[in-house]
């Protein structure tokens, strides 16, 4: 299962995320990282998200 994963901010930084996240590849879990996700970043995140229709 590929899994996208939002880190490297002021409170989920990279390396504590990814190791904590590192043991769940051998159940199959495959994670693709999105590092700086700065507050400009978080704003556009949100932008888009408010205009996604389900």
């Amino acid at each position: 299962m590929n899994i996208l994963v939002l880190c490297d901010d002021q409170w989920h930084p990279a390396d504590v995320v990814k190791g904590g996240l590192e043991p769940l590849r051998a159940g199959g879990f495959n994670f693709h990282y999105i590092l700086g996700t700065d507050a400009e970043w978080q704003d556009s995140l949100k932008g888009c998200l408010r205009n996604m229709t389900c």
